[in-house]
């Protein structure tokens, strides 16, 4: 078996062929390496590579292999991780040229943990600056530039996440770490073609990363299957008593479980999106069709609509990314970022009054219990992750807002409450990937990651991936 060969694997098997010496992670760590630099670089995906740190742990992994010390599945398996987790070997960047060479002695909780589990780490991968605080909307806001969608490198590979999504997306890395505060995992798994793993709050600890909202923020994995997902969850989960966010009382995450019977699933497809793009309906009506298959269907619409989720996600972020960034903004080091309206955004976030805050809290517990409502009825929601496809990589002087226009109300609403999703690949349309979501109630990543991956058994759409990307 070759490097590039394995490279390809599900993580089950790629676990099992280094278990039995038919490859070593040094072969596999080398071609992760000559990937990055020849395919993912060039679309703006790597933040930094980590040879030296990369080739020592694939020396330790081969080491203890050889004499039959095997951690489990990602023993030995090269990953990359987004540049708002601290890292030894590697500059800290947060995707904001200010600290292009800031170094942390000390690894990021997760990484701790993928470390643990034999897991090895070669890339710093791309992100948008400070993940999109003080102007998301401004994507070439980056150390890198936009990142290119492997599909059509005119187009954009989404954010934050940007350079995880790519990456896994051509196969670079079996799989990479990212982070969603509102739709940064979302949107490059869904622009990217590749499954994307947005955990329950509190489920994986954020020691050692950026923070952006405290109370919004959560760290997940990017893969090419959903089976490899609950593969890396596995090792993510767990209380961390140094993370003060990290639930102490959660239950075990155990990956593999095949579905019990048939989910009951409610299926949201706005008529709108028909009106939008009738070809990317389509696509969204194939997923659910094909879910049928397999679980129980009904079509639902949005719980308490009259509840303005998008508002309240928004200015909780706003709110709470001023505080976050409290010493960025009075050092007056906000003119130094590429977000040319950086500086506007902070003072703006720091208008908002506490009343306002707290009347954003109360509508967001309302919003919780209708939830709950909801989901006492059905184990899940499947719903478009996205309703259109990648849109054109923008220049920094450029708005995305109108081609992010439309309504987000499962995007908003499983932000806030701190709600598990999967994003499952769909139909490609026009070349381009297409890509619902499952989002169920806190802690049902399980039935989450069983009904994706019962879902790709059925249908061929989780073994795309983008060919030579066009010019």
């Amino acid at each position: 078996m070759n490097a590039g060969e394995a490279l390809e694997l599900p993580l089950v098997r790629l676990g099992m062929a280094l278990k039995s010496r038919q490859i070593t992670s040094r072969a596999l760590v080398d071609e992760s390496l000559r990937r990055l630099e020849d395919v993912a670089r060039p679309l703006n995906a790597v933040a930094s590579l980590m040879p030296e740190r990369a080739r020592e742990e694939a020396a330790r992994a081969d080491r203890e292999l050889a004499v039959g010390k095997w951690r489990g599945p990602l023993h030995g398996v090269p990953y990359g991780a987004k540049d708002l987790l601290s890292a030894r070997g590697a500059p800290t960047t947060w995707g904001a040229d200010l600290f292009a060479k800031r170094v942390f002695p000390h690894d990021a909780g997760v990484i701790e943990k993928l470390s643990n589990a034999g897991a090895v780490l070669v890339a710093k991968l791309s992100m948008v600056q400070l993940a999109g605080a003080f102007g998301y909307y401004r994507a070439d806001a980056s150390v890198q530039g936009p990142a290119r969608n492997p599909y059509d490198t005119g187009k954009w590979a989404g954010g934050s996440s940007s350079g995880s999504g790519s990456a896994v997306a051509t196969r670079c890395v079996p799989f990479a770490i990212g982070s969603e505060t509102w739709g940064s995992i979302l949107t490059p798994s869904a622009f990217c073609g590749v499954v994307g793993l947005r955990p329950t709050f509190g489920r994986v600890t954020r020691r050692g990363a950026m923070a952006l909202s405290w109370t919004m923020d959560k760290i997940g994995p990017f893969c090419t299957r959903a089976e490899d997902a609950a593969i890396v969850l596995d090792k993510l989960s767990g209380h961390d008593p140094l993370d003060p966010a990290s639930a102490a009382d959660q239950p075990p995450f155990k990956p593999g479980r095949p579905l019990r019977g048939k989910p009951h699933l409610a299926a949201v497809l706005p008529e709108a999106l028909r009106k939008q793009d009738g070809e990317v309906f389509a696509a969204h009506q194939a997923v659910i069709e094909a879910l049928s298959k397999i679980a129980r269907v009904e079509t639902a619409t949005v719980p308490a609509p009259e509840i303005p989720s998008d508002g309240i996600a928004l200015l909780t972020v706003n709110v709470e990314e001023a505080g976050a960034f409290e010493e960025l903004i009075e050092s007056g080091e906000l003119s130094t970022l590429r977000s040319t309206d950086a500086i506007a955004a902070a003072r703006s976030d720091r208008t908002i009054g506490a009343a306002d805050y707290l009347k954003a809290q109360r509508l967001r517990a309302r919003l919780r219990a209708a939830y709950d409502d909801f989901f006492a009825k059905y184990d899940a929601v499947v719903t478009p992750a996205l309703g259109f496809l990648a849109v054109t990589a923008p220049g920094l002087e450029e708005d995305l807002e109108t081609a992010l226009a439309g309504d987000d109300p499962f995007g908003s609403a499983g932000n806030l409450l701190g709600l598990p999703a999967i994003v499952v690949p769909g139909p490609l349309v026009r070349g381009l990937p297409t890509a619902m979501q499952l989002l169920g109630p806190a802690w049902s990543e399980e039935l989450l990651c069983a009904t994706a991956t019962a879902l790709e058994e059925v249908t061929p759409w989780a073994a795309q991936k983008p060919q030579p990307a066009r010019q």
